[in-house]
């Protein structure tokens, strides 16, 4: 996805000889929230949850690799300073982790990206309560780091609560539509999935 975004775009641009100096700042400020990312997202978790066998479920079911590309472009987009740009990025790979185990349970999925998920070295129950702890950690994480900037708390509050709530609806209709026969789903059942 990051590669669809960001890179695949830049390496035509400069193929075809379009000015990209201005990405290239753009590039370097998402490579060093990439690279500070993890160890934040390791810091939250360290921080925030105490029962050592969640934290290793949590820390041990997320890739060690990966684009970090949707906290590094929403981070960018806040504009916040590079201490709260960074944990901001960090909240938001976790919040997506948690709504991908979940996926992960519905779709009966093994792996994401190389790594096994929570639900097959812990079952659907334990990774049903990971992801929601997870989704604790992060909202918790946004009220005690973003407290001072209230304006900005709340539109991160309703960034977060809209897309739990909208990720979440979709994924119960799917669950819904699927236990259907595709003649019998009308086109407005299956736009309301969308």
């Amino acid at each position: 996805m990051a590669q669809m975004l960001i890179e695949k775009p830049m390496n035509y641009a400069m193929h075809i000889g379009y000015p990209t100096e201005g990405y290239k700042e753009l590039i370097e400020r998402l490579e060093n929230i990439k690279l500070n990312m993890k160890p934040e997202m390791h810091r939250i978790i360290s921080v925030y949850e105490t029962n050592e066998k969640i934290r290793r479920i949590i820390e041990g079911s997320i890739p060690k690799e990966g684009s970090y590309h949707r906290g590094s472009l929403v981070s960018i987009i806040c504009g916040l300073d590079d201490k709260k740009s960074i944990t901001l990025s960090a909240l938001v790979e976790l919040f997506y982790w948690a709504t991908a185990w979940l996926d992960d349970i519905a779709d009966e999925n093994t792996l994401r990206q190389n790594t096994l998920s929570p639900r097959m070295s812990h079952g659907n129950t334990v990774a049903l309560y990971i992801s929601n702890t997870l989704y604790g950690i992060v909202f918790r994480v946004l009220y005690e780091e973003f407290k001072e900037d209230n304006k900005k708390l709340a539109e991160l509050i309703k960034y977060f609560s809209t897309n739990f709530h909208l990720i979440n609806r979709a994924q119960a209709i799917d669950v819904l539509l699927s236990k259907k026969k595709v003649e019998e789903v009308t086109i407005e059942e299956y736009m309301s999935l969308i």
